[in-house]
């Protein structure tokens, strides 16, 4: 187990098979509430510490590791962007939308898939042909729950590779959701995934 400011990792082994494990990493960045000045480098600080645990330390026992929780942060923000690592921090968490970039057989790097980009109210293709409403969520925290509105997609699940391939988990994302609060908007909406291995 690793416990770092803002997340905390934790390895499990499967019951079935318990010489293949896993880790899990719950996160919880900075509010956005002091603006970018005070919280950006907080956020910018947990993808540099998440990146080097992954890399020097998780990938040791397991190189499989599932990342959820509240990031205070969208999905395509700065955090997550390739270019926020820079020249000289390239081994920092990346976040992508792009299966395909997470799945490469030569990434040996801190890549994750996000399948929560499709919570953004993207319309599906269908949608978007007929010119139809969206049938999804907006996103899983309301900034004005009096008028329900500034939706926000903060809470988030990824996986890395190995939690893709079935090395020893398997994302299913069709399983990806988010759960509605039983009343109102509430501050954050539950997110939940299903793994197989």
């Amino acid at each position: 187990m690793a416990w770092r400011t803002k997340w905390l990792a934790v390895e499990f082994a499967l019951a079935a098979d318990s010489a293949k494990s896993f880790w899990f990493v719950v996160n919880h960045w900075k509010s956005r509430l002091g603006g970018m000045r005070e919280t950006e480098p907080s956020r910018m600080s947990s993808v540099r510490e998440l990146g080097s645990f992954y890399l020097n330390t998780a990938r040791q026992s397991s190189p499989a590791m599932v990342l959820t929780g509240d990031f205070n942060a969208e999905p395509g923000e700065w955090p997550f962007q390739v270019q926020a690592a820079g020249p000289g921090r390239p081994n920092q968490l990346m976040a992508v939308r792009e299966r395909p970039l997470v799945l490469r057989d030569k990434l040996k790097l801190a890549w994750f898939y996000n399948p929560m980009w499709r919570w953004l109210a993207e319309p599906e293709l269908w949608e978007h042909a007929a010119g139809q409403p969206r049938s999804r969520p907006i996103g899983s925290h309301c900034q004005n729950p009096a008028a329900d509105a500034g939706w926000a997609l903060f809470d988030q699940v990824m996986a890395n590779r190995w939690a893709m391939e079935a090395k020893p988990l398997r994302l299913i994302e069709g399983s990806v959701r988010l759960v509605e609060p039983v009343g109102g908007c509430s501050d954050h909406w539950a997110v939940a995934a299903q793994f197989d291995h």
